[in-house]
């Protein structure tokens, strides 16, 4: 009862940590590596729409934001094509029951590759006027690498 009051009063809500794995765990101070692993599927969702939202707002808004970056209007248009592609790839895997291993790996391989483009162009592109395009590209290239290891270790997890 006391660590009922607790949760509640942490802003948790009616969270009961004898009937949830994931508190009681926290609890005991488990290792979330034992516990059963993260589904793939949602993951992969999330990654195909963020980028498809990515590149079809990239896409949508060349003529605004290359200014804005102070990019070329055709590496605006280039990242959101890219992101367009890679989002039809992980919406491929996403619609699968049971995605093949190889595809994740793929998938996780070029996150990861994409990360290293990204700062290259944040590098390239981090002239004087430039810093918001600069800025975007590293906090896409984050974004992505985030979402590769979540992908990675979710993949390794469930082999």
């Amino acid at each position: 009862m006391v660590r009922r009051i607790i949760f509640l009063s942490a802003g948790i809500g009616s969270v009961d940590p004898e009937r949830t794995p994931g508190v009681q765990a926290a609890i005991r101070g488990v290792s979330m590596k034992s516990m059963k692993p993260f589904n793939l599927r949602p993951l992969l969702w999330f990654d195909c729409a963020a980028a498809a939202i990515a590149g079809t707002a990239m896409l949508a808004l060349a003529w605004l934001l290359a200014p804005l970056f102070g990019l070329p209007r055709v590496v605006v248009v280039f990242v959101g094509l890219v992101n367009l592609a890679y989002g039809a790839f992980s919406f491929s895997l996403a619609r699968q029951p049971s995605p093949a291993r190889g595809r994740v790996r793929a998938l996780v391989t070029a996150n990861l590759l994409w990360v290293g483009v990204c700062v290259v162009m944040a590098l390239y592109f981090a002239g004087p006027g430039s810093w918001l395009g600069a800025s975007y590209m590293l906090a896409e290239g984050f974004f992505v690498g985030a979402l590769a290891t979540v992908e990675a270790r979710t993949l390794k997890a469930i082999e």
